[in-house]
């Protein structure tokens, strides 16, 4: 199947390209697994030159990240993939959370932010929620380049800002 090609329905109502950038190769192998289950089109990189051939000769509707990557950090990777696939979609997965992090994430426009262990019914939900998401995202921008639906920009904005203060602040955070 060549890029310019639509997936078909799948069995969930979903459907997507997904590329999973995950050096842990049973855990990559694990999710790829749960996704096909579910009838989506899944490609593995367990490294980034891998994801970035892969990313030169086909667009992908989502990328899952893994942040500790080892051949450049996880950060420098998302900001070149946002660049040349901007229409993607990106969760980023970590074995170290913090809020920093999270508010850099949110920086770069990653949609989701994933800790380190989780389950494989959540790990599907939130794919099947983000692709849901950029699909109505697509749909909601106008050719003047406004958004429809203004109330979730400005969501997203007050989180960030909330998220900042966090992240300056780290009192806060115990209260």
């Amino acid at each position: 199947m060549n890029a310019g090609q639509k997936l078909s329905e799948t069995k969930s109502g979903a459907e997507g390209k997904i590329l999973l950038i995950e050096d842990e190769v049973k855990l990559a192998g694990a999710l790829q697994m749960v996704l096909s289950e579910d009838g989506y089109e899944v490609d593995v990189a367990t490294s980034v030159r891998s994801a970035l051939d892969q990313l030169h000769q086909r667009n992908f509707d989502l990328l899952v990240v893994n942040l500790c990557l080892p051949d450049i950090g996880g950060w420098a990777f998302i900001r070149k993939i946002t660049r040349e696939q901007p229409d993607a979609a990106v969760i980023v997965t970590t074995t170290n959370p913090s809020v920093p992090s999270a508010v850099e994430a949110m920086k770069l426009g990653v949609e989701e932010y994933l800790p380190k262990p989780f389950g494989g019914d959540e790990f599907k939900t939130i794919v099947m929620s983000t692709l849901k998401k950029q699909r109505g995202s697509r749909s909601t921008i106008h050719p003047g380049g406004k958004e429809s639906q203004a109330g979730a920009l400005i969501q997203k904005w007050e989180v960030l800002a909330v998220l900042n203060r966090a992240a300056e602040d780290e009192n806060s955070l115990k209260r």
